[in-house]
Formats: structure tokens, sequence, C-alpha cells
């Protein structure tokens, strides 16, 4: 225990450092006082873009959308809803391949954003053949969603799982400005606690992901026969020792701020140790395409702070990685040198 402490001790102090160093360094840019670091060179870039900032002018065409139209995605943490139908109204999805996801139930909803805002933002998602849940806990998809496996009494859960999601088409699972809902000024637990969401998150995904492809399976063996007298529980134990089962190509998005607390979570890094998956794309988001998609920071009053257009957004699109060989030594070798989440490489 002495040993781990120690580790993470030195980690975070690491992290509070570089933080001062940032704040010190942009500082000193604002006053002409530093020109020559490479530091110094992308701060200026930053601030440059920040100056330049157009909020008229961009080009729709450049802008990264993390789906496609026939995609069969599952947003979790809405919020309000806003961004569910954003898209929609822009007509990027197709509103029978979208379920959209609030933590909070619909009452929690109607205090923090008021009951006229909810209400008109579900009717028009219900309305356009969107699914819409609430409760479900982004860090237990498969349970709050109430997907299962199954056991000897139920069986597998297929049927429960294809009403309740549409279908086993999922493929993509996105999770725009994850927190944990507490307000943490302090950095080092900020840090602590959402990188442990963030693990929950992306083994939540896995696990669903998991159930979902195995129902597939069960689905299409039980078509492939007439009469079976098979047993669902064999099926599952003895598939799951198979070498042949499709490779994953399932995609999980998650969207950021830039800048602390939200670089020191090192979500990139916490995918490929908590799962095996590393960034497929990123982009920034786009506030002024996403028009009538108003994110808000909620404090314990229901009130919101800080306007989201000023603010640098970045999204990552993450797949399963498939290392070669030589790629697999190169990793595992990284992984005895670095025992925390202090790199964040791909």
């Amino acid at each position: 225990m002495g040993k781990g402490r120690g580790k993470l001790s030195k980690l975070l102090s690491k992290q509070i450092s570089n933080v001062k160093v940032n704040q010190k360094n942009k500082l000193k840019l604002k006053n002409k006082e530093l020109h020559y670091s490479n530091n110094a060179k992308k701060l200026q870039h930053e601030l440059r873009k920040v100056e330049n900032f157009d909020e008229n002018t961009y080009d729709e065409s450049k802008v990264f959308i993390p789906f496609d139209k026939l995609d069969r995605l599952i947003i979790v943490g809405d919020g309000d809803f806003s961004y569910s139908v954003c898209i929609i109204r822009k007509n990027l999805i197709k509103p029978d391949n979208l379920i959209t996801t609030s933590y909070d139930s619909l009452e929690d909803l109607q205090t923090k954003y008021g009951n006229q805002l909810i209400d008109d933002n579900i009717s028009f998602l219900k309305n356009s053949g969107v699914k819409v849940y609430h409760g479900i806990d982004a860090t237990k998809l498969s349970e709050t969603l109430g997907i299962s496996l199954g056991n000897k009494r139920s069986g597998s859960g297929a049927g429960k799982s294809i009403e309740k999601l549409g279908g086993l088409r999922i493929n993509n699972i996105l999770f725009n400005f994850p927190h944990s809902g507490e307000s943490i000024p302090d950095l080092n637990r900020n840090v602590l606690v959402h990188q442990k969401l963030m693990f929950n998150f992306f083994k939540s995904c896995e696990e669903l992901y998991h159930i979902l492809e195995q129902q597939k399976e069960w689905t299409n063996y039980k078509e492939s026969v007439e009469d079976t007298e098979t047993d669902e529980l064999t099926y599952f134990q003895n598939i799951g020792k198979s070498d042949n089962l499709p490779v994953d190509k399932n995609i999980i998005t998650v969207t950021l701020f830039e800048g602390e607390p939200y670089d020191s979570w090192k979500i990139k890094k916490i995918a490929r140790d908590s799962i095996g998956y590393a960034v497929q794309r990123s982009g920034k988001l786009e506030w002024r395409f996403f028009d009538g998609y108003d994110h808000k920071l909620t404090t314990r009053l229901g009130k919101t702070s800080k306007p989201t257009k000023s603010r640098v957004a970045r999204i990552f699109k993450f797949e399963k990685f498939h290392p070669s060989e030589k790629q697999k030594i190169a990793l595992d070798k990284k992984r005895k040198r670095n025992g925390d989440y202090s790199d964040d490489s791909d």
C-alpha cells in the first residue's frame, strides 16, 4: 500500500505542476514575455485561434460528425435531450436508429431544466420515432437497460433486448461530456473520480456489446434450425469458447472539453488499458453546426454557468485495437514501465 500511495502522490503532484506551468505561460504570452519556446508557440497559436474566432463563418463540409446516418446509436447522459433533438432536426441520423437516455428520472429532469423544455424535447423525439429512456447509468448499461444473458429461469433475455433496443444492430455508444455529477474543485480528487468513471463506462460498453453479440448469435442459430432442444445457457457457455466469432467493430464515442482537469483524465490510455480500444479518429466539436445543442454545467441548485461556444471541445471515436505481434511486444514493455495513467499516447 505504501508504494502505491507514493506513486499516486507523485503522479498527482506532477499533474498539479503541469497545470500551474500552463497557466503561468498563458499569462506570460498575454504580457508578451514569452516568445521562443515550442510550448509558447503552441500557446500563441491557440490564442490567435480564439482571437480570430468568427462565429458566423465555418466550413460545414469539414465538420466532424462521429456517426453515420444509418448507424444504430445509443446516447447516454443526454441531459435535457437537446443534442438528440439537434441531430434529428438536422437529419443526421434516422430517428428509429437512435436510442437516447438520461441518468436522471423524468421528474429530476423537469426540476433541473424546467417542465416545458423537457416535455417539448421528449415529445418531439418520441413523435419522431426515437426511443427515450430515463434512469440509465453509463457505468451499468446492461443492468439499467434491463439486458442480460439471463439465467436458468429467464433464459437469454434476447426478447427483451430486441424490444428495448429496437433490434441487435447497436454499433455506436456516445457519451458527451461525461461527468460524475459532483462539483469537485480539488484537481487531484476530480481526476481520480473521473478516471474511475471513464474506466467503468468503457467496461460497461464492452459488456453490453458482448451480450448483444451473443444474443445475435443465438438468434441466428435458432433461425438456422427448424426444431431444436438446445439449451440456451449451454449454448452461451459454448459460444464463448469459440475463436471464430466476428471481429468486434463496435464504436465508443466520447466528447470532452480541452484543458484541465479533462486532459488529466487520460481517457485514451484508460480506453486502451481497460478494454483494448484506441482512437480511430478525433475532431473538434463545432458548436455552430450543432445549433440547438445547449450543453449545461448543472449546479446543485439546477442553475448553469459558462457559455459553451467559447470552450474548445474534442470528440474521440474509439474502436477495438488489434495490434500486430510487434506492437504487442512494444505495448507490453511500455505497460511494465508505466503502472499509472501518466501516459496518454495511443
